[in-house]
């Protein structure tokens, strides 16, 4: 069983308010920009896990978040 390691979950937790303010955006300009910051923060998560895990698959998501 794979567990998640702290930074793991700080991406989550990172990656969970991006996809908030994704959903709370007031308009298409600022869903946009929050779009593409959830990518790139879920990208910067795949760089972790690649170099960190081996490539481990690593899945977390906090709750609340």
């Amino acid at each position: 069983m794979v567990t998640a390691c702290e930074a793991c979950q700080w991406w989550d937790t990172v990656i969970g308010r991006a996809e908030a303010r994704v959903s709370a955006a007031p308009d298409r300009w600022e869903r946009a920009t929050a779009e593409r910051q959830r990518e790139q923060y879920a990208g910067n998560k795949a760089e972790h896990v690649r170099r960190n895990h081996g490539g481990a698959e690593v899945s977390f998501r906090p709750s609340g978040v």
